[in-house]
């Protein structure tokens, strides 16, 4: 056994924790029969088989790498127009996004529908003609 560990294996101490770290997780919310979690932030977006998925930083959670899908973020659209007003050029928003709004600003619960993982555009850069020959150009060249 050597005293050289991954960090995989490291766990903060429930009982001393350093600053900033809270000692217990936030527990969920019950809305509309399902437990919910309060979102901190959303650190990014992407499109992946053609849907609209966000990376989420959790209220009291550690980092968390998990891609959802865009549907599961009906009931935080503020959260989702934020990141989309800092961040213009990402994949998204869902196509739906203005009647989240509404319904939020209504207290009115929407049923998610399959185009809520829709995105009105996916974020990925497009290369006119142009640019793709003068890149094919310069590895010729080289």
């Amino acid at each position: 056994m050597s005293n050289v560990f991954h960090a995989n294996q490291l766990r903060k101490d429930p009982d001393n924790p350093l600053l900033g770290q809270n000692r217990k997780p936030e527990e969920p919310v019950l809305i509309n029969g399902e437990l919910e979690y309060k979102i901190n932030k959303i650190l990014a977006s992407r499109t992946y088989y053609r849907r609209l998925q966000y990376k989420v930083n959790w209220v009291g959670h550690d980092l968390d790498n998990t891609w959802y899908n865009a549907d599961g973020f009906i009931g935080a659209p503020y959260k989702i127009k934020t990141f989309h007003n800092e961040r213009p050029h990402d994949a998204g928003p869902p196509i739906r996004l203005l009647q989240w709004l509404e319904a939020y600003y209504k207290d009115v619960d929407l049923e998610p529908l399959e185009e809520d993982n829709k995105a009105e555009k996916d974020g990925r850069a497009r290369r006119t003609r142009r640019a793709w020959l003068w890149g094919l150009r310069a590895i010729l060249l080289a």
